[in-house]
Formats: structure tokens, sequence, C-alpha cells
């Protein structure tokens, strides 16, 4: 009797454990595969979220920095034939003391998307310059400022290059450039302040 006892017990254990079936291996990989391609796009698009982020800070920046000019010395300072800025670097029209308000570096759009290439700016040497534009013999008297974004969710407007190298319309009035902020910003995006504010 003590022997079949045995016996009995060793087949119990024998093949008590059971690995995944082919189903649910198959389902497991189904669900990685679903939430992989729900949340990879939005990841990789992270680094250009962060840049556009960057660029519209310094945007509202220089915003402000003109907006304190005018307080100062009553007009927005001029914009150069190219509508270019960058720290350390006075174009003609644009005073130097404007421009070293900024630490060196801050102006500079180190993705170059060459906003001011496509309003005139020499490529190449002007591809990471910030556009800035003012028209002051419109009336109102007014000024952009701008940057090429990489997403098109960051944009506030859309410029073609020939609007913005002949600061045509929407840049032609101050009331035109404000009405193109909040339109269609699948062509080339751009993230665009127009004042004074």
């Amino acid at each position: 009797m003590r022997y079949k006892f045995l016996i009995y017990n060793s087949k119990a254990m024998v093949n008590t454990k059971k690995g995944f079936t082919l189903m649910e291996l198959l389902i497991v990989i189904a669900i990685i595969a679903i939430l992989t391609v729900a949340f990879l796009p939005g990841a990789l698009k992270a680094p250009a979220k962060a840049r556009d982020a960057g660029k519209i800070k310094t945007v509202n920046d220089i915003a402000i920095a003109v907006e304190s000019w005018m307080a100062e010395k009553g007009t927005p300072p001029t914009s150069h034939v190219s509508y270019c800025l960058k720290a350390g670097v006075a174009p003609a029209g644009v005073p130097a003391a404007f421009l070293t308000s900024f630490k060196e570096g801050v102006l500079v759009d180190k993705q170059k998307q060459k906003s001011c290439v496509d309003a005139g700016g020499v490529a190449g040497v002007d591809d990471d310059k910030y556009f800035y534009y003012y028209k002051g013999g419109a009336t109102p008297p007014f000024y952009v400022v701008a940057v090429r974004v990489e997403l098109g969710a960051s944009a506030n407007t859309s410029l073609t290059n020939a609007q913005a190298i002949a600061v045509a319309a929407p840049l032609d009035t101050k009331t035109n450039a404000e009405n193109s902020i909040g339109g269609d910003a699948s062509a080339t995006p751009y993230y665009m302040i127009v004042g004074p504010m």
C-alpha cells in the first residue's frame, strides 16, 4: 500500500506548470503594438515641441524688449533691410543698445529654420536669425516679431516666403497682420506677435 501511494504522488507532480499558449502570446504582442503606434508619434515630436517652446519664449521676450524700448524712446527700433535680429550684431537701423539687452546666444535659432532668409536675409549667414519688421509709415505704425517653427501645432500663423520677402499681405497693415494670427498654419508655420500690444 505504501508503494502505491509513492507512485501516485510522483505522477501528480509531473507536468504541473503550464507555459503561455500561442493565443496569449499573440494577444500580448498585439497590445504592445497598439500602445507603440498610439504613443510613439507623440514621443518623437517631443524634442521639436521643446525647441518650438524655446523659440516662442524668445519671440515673446523680443516683443517685451520692443515694448520696453517704445516706452523709453517713443518708437520701436527700426528694422534692418533683411528684417533680421541677432545678439551682438547691430544691423543697420537696429540700435545696438536694443540688441545688447539680450544675452549672447538668446536670439540664435539653433535649428536654423531660416525665418529671416525667407524675408530677404542671406542664406548661410542669416539662417539662425529671428524675423523683426517695423513699418513706421503705416497707419497705425506697427511691428512684427516672428520665427519659423517646426510643428504646425506650435504655430499661430502661416506665411509664405513671398509674403515675408515682400512684407506683403498679410503684413502690409497692422489689421491684416493681426487678422492673419490664428489662421491655417499648415503651409509654412510661424509663431508671430504683432504690436504695439
